[in-house]
């Protein structure tokens, strides 16, 4: 669990984490090759609460990504790139709090000539396994006929 964005509300701290990615880099960015981030923030008040991110095509708009009581989501299906989130909470008298601070990942997904390369050698692989069977069941069946 990394502690990576923290906001003061009054004598509130909001923090928000990124459960499943490894640490930042020297960059203070996380690193994602699945798209897939899953976040939490903390603190001592009851929401609600509101999550933002942006978009690589647009890097400067935040979009809303989840509005509520709950104090996590699951961010699936990042297109590659740079994605920014940050977090806030409404208080008692429904005025919103602070931003956390930004939150930023970068997903970079396996390049597609590596997946080529799988692609081709798994196939490669299936067609020498079935040329092996297919081998193993004519040449028992030729012994078979011989004897």
């Amino acid at each position: 669990m990394f502690i990576t964005s923290v906001a003061t509300l009054g004598a509130q701290t909001l923090s928000l984490k990124s459960e499943d990615l490894p640490k930042p880099g020297e960059d203070g960015i996380y690193h994602s090759r699945e798209g897939v981030i899953d976040l939490r923030w903390t603190t001592k008040h009851n929401g609600p609460f509101l999550l933002q991110a942006t978009q690589p095509s647009s890097p400067d708009t935040f979009e809303r990504r989840y509005e509520g009581m709950d104090q996590s989501s699951v961010v699936t299906g990042l297109a590659e790139g740079t994605h920014r989130f940050r977090v806030r909470i409404q208080d008692v008298d429904g005025e919103p709090g602070p931003w956390s601070e930004v939150l930023v990942a970068e997903v970079k997904y396996m390049p597609r000539s590596q997946i080529r390369l799988l692609l081709i050698l798994g196939g490669l692989v299936v067609l020498i396994t079935v040329s092996a069977i297919a081998h193993g069941h004519l040449s028992h069946k030729h012994r078979n006929l011989d004897a």
